[in-house]
């Protein structure tokens, strides 16, 4: 034992937040407690007074660096007197602190042991070096500008290193510091001295050093001199690579890459050759050769690369990593000190060893050479039909090494293969002598989407490379698939001029703003861009988020520019009127917008981005005349008229490229596109002069721009809520607490009723009875023994001479096989009664939400739909049945268990009690929990949903305005914030399984204890059988707690489901049968409307304010307005896609508002703003009923202008439709809604 005369201890927790705390006082008092814990007394008092001296002097140091303010406040000042203390070789003058003076002595002293790796014998003279540097034609010494500017471009958000000198510190006090390293760096190199620069010996204590905002007081071990070293590389390889002889081919050794980074080099060379290929069908054969100690040979150089040889360092033996999948580069080495590392001298002189390597290569061999650090790379592309020379010319260089007193390194040389699918066959493998080399073999499929420079786009000034996965050439097995759209297409934008693009429906205008765009498979020919791009959609696409989030689109916001914006495109009436300005939320899709202000928002964006080049795919083409023209003379014209727009309509005859058949044709001459430009210019002009003419005697009779403000009343519609009101897209509900009993009552009666339910249950009750029955008869046919009950053993001889041996086998054989019976019919029943459940459930969900009127799909997000009829359906087909039927099983036989073990244990009655309360908390806490967090991850579900479902949709604008990476960023942020309540799910399941143990446990001890105690009273089979089963109550007890918390949480599943079907409104019937209009009806077509008054839901304004007005039968009536004026609300009122607030719209007499909706829809026909088709074929779009033959359904295309075009096609009327029409244009998709509404021959029609 220690005595109490011992010094007191300074405890380590009261020492080690002092700012004057270093690591060697840190070392000392973990020794010195050391020593007192193993009672070293004498020890334990001399590092009690070491560790006096040693505070004593820290905080000595500590406020005199604090009093001269060199620290904290100027951490460069105090580097700077470091690095002035070296450069000076003066260690004797006063510095700021004793470790800085070691420092500056330690930093002095590495300056003074030069050429460590060198032979004294080659070392030579001072004088000659700094001759041989001076004379040379490079600069002989870096100036401070040259240290300044990389001092400058260091990256401040890089890791500190080893050194533990921060490149945010030097980059920051470049200025002052680049001075002081200077000096370091001509002293050094005219002296021939080079420091040991990664030798981590050489350190002190010094502050550690923080950014301004992150101070903190502490100090630890430190490296200067690599961090010199590193910022020393790029200047070192200026001054020597100039001495050397360095070829074009060996340019990424310069950028100090590694010897198989090379591949990334040469690999833009292979993918153009393989482009220019019209069939594809090529190989690449890459060979990497490694030679066996290059170094060896440094007598042979000239006398110039003697001297240099004598500059090696340390540095330029330093490790170059990459890391390489499949013989295929994945990174280049990195730069962990924030500094570009340039390469050094050491692998400069293996280029000169193989300065001649290409000459031992034949001439006839197209082989491409490339050489880095201490090996080198050939590569050749093999056309099809072609063999690889790559043996030939392997067997050329080992002979050549083997002349020059090298030696090929075999097991580090990698032989590659690059092929495309069904190229060429594989040569056979490369061999050095007896040697074979070992081969990677890379399948293509082919990554020229991967690359932005596949697509020959030449980018300068801010261009823009094609992002991943678009735009390049299509792959040979793919280009038979393809349709060309465009050919024959050469012409070129000059830059600021506004170009006209104009020609027929589908004839491939939007088609060339995708090619330009890459977003179409380039087959042959190139494009380039120069200039950053900017693209406006022919279908505007919008964010679910503000108007203002939609037009800055993630830029920085700029209010000038923005005012600005907003005026040029005509949207500063439209926001005076939202309740909320540009802060009003715009709904999926925009959903709640008209497509003028849609597309005017998208131009908005186009414009704010400040772009050079501008795609702009009919923009004007949803705005009216006088909106058009503002936006035109104003945007186009105005804030656009420095910038290169290529403008595309269907509304002009006459410009200066034409496509038409998918040809492009020069209208004009060669000589005269300065004046065909003008023209163009002037052409548009006139033309939109003209449309404004055109109505002009109808805005005559419109109301001026007070009243038109007062009537624009659909765009309430488009903020979708009044102030103070919730947002327009709707939060989903989470339910908390239990679900509730009913939600299992009505998926019982979806099931088929209670009959049927308690069939299925009784029935795998039965089952558990006979499992445990066969048991238990067992264990008595076994203590039965041979029958004698004075016996108590028995062994299997004894069981045969039993007299009821064949009652025994016959009951236990019939248990045995009606088990097996019930287990088959088990597996018909259940099945079918789950299905029925699922199958009925589905369909009313389904037919809830196909009821629902426009209000629900208009502030429902996307993603809380398809979560439902994807996830929770999903779970509820697949996942409940079998947590069903597994919960019902262990129930039912954990329960019988229980009883067993207490009929023949009944002491065991008042152990079972504690556990049946703790049993049942723990499945209480738990159930809480896993049902919480299972509706979370249904909630948190749904984002994504719609997250990607609006990402497909603005495909081609995230492309265009290179938003994809931001896009991915928020996918990965929700799929986080999904994947959280899964792995919390994960989590307390493991929680719940120690406690389950530990209960099981218990059980099992009582048992067995039970057992002992009571083996006079209890037969050994049945104890054994106890025994048994209390054991395997711990996978039992496990199993059911999980299962009933596992589904409980797939209920909440049906429980989202039964909320559409109780919840979601319903739209007026479908058909009143004692209302129902006659078959002929409507025979004439007359319509009338009489004070209709519309809102779009409670709460809002009216969109339509009692309009009145009689429309004869035949006549054709246009209505005209302002973009968001109302217009289309007058055919949503018609259908009835909401329910007019007030007044009567009559149709030949009857009032559309007493019949069904399906005799009223069926009646009327549409073509929509937004051309709408579905996945099928054409004939299923235009006639989904099969109504109507062939020949009506081609006498409907060709009135629609559209014979031809599906004509043309393989499969003509069975031509397969994908999603949205995608594989058609949007004008040929607008035809097909005018021929399907043609077929069906409506006498009321609405064009909208």
């Amino acid at each position: 034992m220690l005595d109490k005369s011992l010094p007191k201890r300074t405890a380590r927790a009261h020492l080690s937040d002092k700012p004057w705390m270093t690591p060697r006082i840190k070392h000392e008092i973990k020794a010195r407690e050391k020593a007192f814990k193993f009672g070293d007394i004498t020890r334990y008092k001399l590092l009690c007074d070491k560790v006096t001296s040693l505070v004593s002097n820290a905080k000595k140091n500590y406020y005199q660096l604090k009093a001269e303010g060199t620290r904290e406040t100027n951490p460069a000042k105090w580097y700077k007197t470091i690095f002035e203390l070296a450069a000076t070789n003066d260690c004797n003058s006063q510095p700021p602190a004793d470790d800085a003076a070691d420092l500056a002595e330690r930093l002095q002293q590495s300056f003074t042991k030069p050429w460590q790796n060198a032979n004294p014998t080659e070392i030579p003279d001072v004088g000659e070096i700094e001759h041989l540097l001076k004379n040379d034609t490079s600069p002989p010494l870096p100036s401070i500008g040259q240290i300044k500017a990389t001092l400058k471009h260091l990256n401040p958000r890089k890791a500190t290193g080893s050194d533990e000198i921060p490149p945010w510190l030097l980059k920051r006090y470049h200025e002052e510091l680049a001075p002081v390293i200077h000096n370091i760096i001509c002293s050094s190199i005219s002296q021939a001295k080079y420091p040991t620069l990664y030798k981590h010996a050489l350190v002190t204590q010094v502050p550690k050093i923080y950014p301004p905002n992150d101070m903190d007081n502490d100090f630890r071990q430190i490296s200067v001199l690599p961090q010199l070293a590193k910022v020393l590389e790029s200047i070192q390889l200026k001054l020597n690579k100039g001495n050397l002889k360095i070829k074009d081919n060996q340019h990424a050794f310069t950028h100090g890459r590694s010897t198989v980074s090379v591949l990334a080099s040469i690999t833009q060379n292979w993918f153009n050759k393989t482009e220019n290929s019209r069939d594809g069908r090529m190989g690449i054969h890459a060979l990497f050769i490694d030679f066996c100690k290059a170094f060896d040979l440094e007598a042979r150089q000239n006398e110039r690369v003697e001297k240099l040889l004598a500059m090696d360092t340390e540095l330029s033996r330093r490790e170059e990593s990459v890391v390489q999948l499949q013989g295929v580069l994945s990174s280049i080495r990195p730069f962990p000190s924030g500094v570009p590392q340039g390469s050094v001298v050491s692998p400069t002189l293996f280029n000169v060893h193989v300065d001649d390597l290409e000459d031992c290569i034949p001439n006839y061999l197209d082989i491409n050479t490339h050489k880095y650090a201490d090996d080198c790379t050939q590569d050749e592309v093999i056309p099809y039909g072609s063999a690889s020379n790559m043996q030939e010319v392997l067997d050329a260089i080992n002979d050549w090494a083997h002349g020059n007193k090298m030696k090929l390194n075999a097991k580090k040389t990698k032989d590659m293969w690059i092929c495309f699918k069904a190229a060429i066959p594989e040569p056979s493998h490369l061999k050095i002598g007896d040697d074979t080399i070992e081969r990677n073999n890379v399948g293509i499929n082919f990554p020229f989407a991967n690359r932005s420079s596949a697509t020959n786009r030449s980018r300068s000034g801010g261009g823009r490379g094609g992002p991943p996965g678009r735009g390049g050439p299509a792959p040979e097995e793919f280009k038979t698939q393809l349709i060309k759209t465009l050919f024959d297409v050469n012409v070129t934008f000059n830059k600021g001029k506004l170009i006209g693009i104009c020609g027929g429906v589908g004839s491939g205008k939007s088609s060339l703003i995708n090619a330009i765009l890459a977003q179409m498979n380039l087959v042959e020919g190139s494009v380039s861009v120069n200039g950053s791009m900017a693209y406006v959609a022919q279908q505007a696409w919008l964010m679910n988020a503000s108007v203002m989030e939609n037009i800055v689109f993630g830029q920085a916001f700029k209010p000038g520019r923005y005012e600005k914006v907003i005026s040029a495109c005509s949207l500063k009436q439209d926001l005076d009127i939202f309740p909320h300005g540009d802060q009003t939320e715009v709904g999926e899709r925009g959903i709640n917008l008209s497509g003028g202000q849609k597309q005017r928002i998208s131009l908005a964006r186009a414009v704010y981005a400040d772009k050079d080049i501008y795609l702009l795919d009919d923009p004007l083409s949803a705005v009216d005349s006088h909106v058009g023209q503002h936006v035109f003379d104003n945007c186009i014209k105005g804030t656009l008229a420095d910038k290169t727009i290529i403008f595309v309509t269907h509304q002009l005859q006459d410009f200066s490229v034409l496509i038409n058949n998918y040809h492009q044709r020069l209208e004009a001459e060669e000589n005269e596109d300065e004046d065909e430009e003008e023209d163009t210019s002037k052409l548009l002009e006139e033309i939109v002069r003209k449309r404004t003419l055109s109505t002009q005697s109808i805005g005559d009779n419109q109301p001026n721009a007070t009243e038109e403000k007062k009537e624009m009343n659909d765009e309430s519609k488009m903020n979708g809520v009044e102030k103070g009101k919730d947002n327009l897209m709707k939060a989903e509900d989470r339910k908390k607490g239990g679900v509730s009993f009913s939600t299992y009552i009505r998926y019982c009666k979806a099931a088929g009723g209670f009959c049927v339910a308690a069939s299925v249950v009784l029935m795998l009750l039965t089952i558990t009875l006979l499992r445990i029955f066969t048991d238990f008869w067992l264990g008595r046919w076994i203590n039965d023994g041979n029958g004698n009950s004075t016996e108590s053993d028995s062994s299997p001889g004894e069981l045969n001479d039993n007299p009821d041996l064949d009652f025994y086998a016959a009951i236990f054989g019939s248990s045995l096989a009606l088990l097996m019976f019930l287990l088959v019919v088990k597996c018909f029943i259940f099945v079918n009664t789950i299905l029925r459940a699922s199958s009925n459930l589905h369909n009313q969900v389904f037919r809830a939400v196909t009821k629902s009127p426009m209000e629900f799909f208009d502030t429902t997000p996307i993603g809380q739909i398809l979560n439902r009829f994807s996830k929770d359906i999903d779970e509820m087909d697949t996942r409940l049945p079998f947590l069903v039927e597994f919960l019902i099983l262990n129930l039912s036989l954990l329960l019988v268990i229980i009883i067993l073990i207490a009929v023949l244990f009944y002491w065991f009655i008042i152990a079972l009690v504690f556990f049946i309360a703790l049993f049942i908390f723990l499945n209480i806490v738990f159930r809480r929990s896993v049902r919480e967090l299972k509706r979370l991850d249904n909630i948190t579900r749904s984002p994504i949903f719609s997250h990607i479902s609006a990402s497909v949709q603005g495909l081609s604008t995230l492309h265009a305005y290179g938003k994809t990476e931001e896009f991915v960023e928020k996918f990965e942020k929700l799929l986080d914030g999904n994947t959280l309540p899964f792995f919390m799910f994960a989590c307390s399941h493991r929680w719940l399984a120690v406690r389950l143990d530990l209960i099981t446990i218990g059980i099992t001890t009582v048992t067995a204890l039970l057992v002992i105690l009571l083996r006079d009273n209890v037969p050994a089979a049945m104890g054994g059988l106890a025994i048994t089963y209390a054991i395997r109550m711990s996978g039992f007890l496990q199993f059911t707690v999980r299962l009933t918390a596992e589904t409980e949480a797939m209920f909440t599943s049906v429980e989202r489901l039964l909320h559409y079907i109780d919840h979601l409104k319903q739209e007026g019937p479908s058909s009143i049968p004692d209302k129902k209009p006659a078959d002929v009806w409507p025979a004439k077509g007359s319509l009338s409307m009489v004070g209709l008054k519309m809102r779009y839901r409670e709460g809002l304004p009216l969109v339509l304010k009692g309009i009145t007005c009689n429309i004869k039968a035949e006549e054709k009536i246009g209505i005209v307005g302002r973009t968001g004026s109302g217009k289309s609300s007058i055919g949503v009122s018609l259908f009835r896609l909401v329910e007019p607030a007030d007044g009567t719209i009559c149709i030949d007499g009857v009032n559309i508002l007493d019949i069904g909706l399906d005799d009223l829809r069926s009646k009327l026909s549409i073509i929509p703003q937004d051309p709408i088709l579905f996945i099928g074929t054409v004939r299923y779009n235009l006639d989904p009923f099969h109504a109507h033959a062939d020949e009506d359904v081609w006498i409907a295309l060709e009135r629609a202008h559209l014979k031809d075009t599906i004509s043309n096609l393989p499969l003509k009327l069975e031509a397969p439709v994908v999603e949205n029409g995608e594989n058609f244009s949007v004008g040929e998709r607008q035809l097909m809604c005018m021929a399907r509404a043609l077929l069906r021959n409506c006498k009321v029609g609405i064009s909208d």
